[in-house]
């Protein structure tokens, strides 16, 4: 099967200097560790709002570039970033199907060809947008659609709570005690 990812990274302001640094790394060494063939997307939650920074792309020199771009900036709107991440997953399927059927390749018995991950990583709570409900709503919606959600928590000030009830399942759900951990987590 093949592997799509959506990186959603937090870069609100709390993530400035060495946080923002260690996720990079993070991201970067998280997208060295998957096969050639898995597509990995990036997209970002801070300031007013989320951004596709990259679309999900094979391409290990586009989102290593893509990863280098990022910076941080005002409030932490979690619910923009899992809903944007969704939507360019969902789009990457779509896409995904289109290929197929131009080259007559097509899916048996409707099965998936694909595995669908959301990694979201956050070191606060949602200060922007819908929060606690809304945002599990969204995820259990995520989730039945068949995107597996993983969530990482940085630090203490992370919403480990809400971290943990949206993420597909204990194992997961991940916690970084501080950004130093991120690159080895």
């Amino acid at each position: 099967k093949k592997i799509v990812a959506m990186l959603a990274a937090d870069v609100s302001g709390s993530m400035k200097g060495d946080k923002l640094s260690d996720a990079k790394q993070a991201l970067r060494d998280f997208t060295g560790q998957l096969p050639e063939s898995a597509r990995v997307g990036i997209v970002s939650f801070g300031g007013g709002g989320a951004k596709a920074v990259q679309a999900p792309t094979s391409k290990r020199g586009r989102i290593i570039r893509s990863v280098g771009t990022l910076s941080a900036s005002g409030g932490t709107p979690l619910h923009a970033g899992l809903k944007l991440s969704f939507q360019q997953i969902r789009q990457t399927r779509k896409k995904s199907k289109l290929a197929h059927a131009l080259t007559l390749l097509e899916e048996t018995n409707n099965k998936e060809t694909s595995v669908k991950t959301i990694v979201l990583c956050t070191d606060g709570r949602p200060t922007r947008g819908p929060k606690g409900k809304g945002i599990v709503k969204l995820a259990e919606k995520v989730k039945k659609r068949g995107v597996k959600l993983v969530t990482v928590a940085i630090g203490e000030n992370a919403d480990t709570g809400l971290l943990r009830k949206i993420a597909s399942g204990e194992d997961n759900f991940h916690r970084a005690e501080f950004s130093g951990n991120l690159p080895g987590l």
